[in-house]
């Protein structure tokens, strides 16, 4: 598998890390089974998938 080596130039990646930064604090500091963490879950998978994509270069 090769990685994209410019994903640092990319405003996805940054826009993507922020997100799934914030998602993982909000999911630490509420119950993870309420409506409230189940949406933060699915905000941080999401992210991960996109962090994904831009370090693979599947983005286009």
């Amino acid at each position: 598998m090769k990685f994209n080596r410019n994903f640092y130039r990319q405003p996805l990646f940054y826009i993507e890390l922020i997100l799934g930064l914030f998602s993982t604090v909000e999911l630490f500091t509420t119950h993870l089974w309420s409506v409230l963490g189940i949406v933060n879950l699915i905000i941080l998978l999401s992210c991960l998938v996109g962090l994904w994509q831009v370090l693979t270069g599947q983005t286009d």
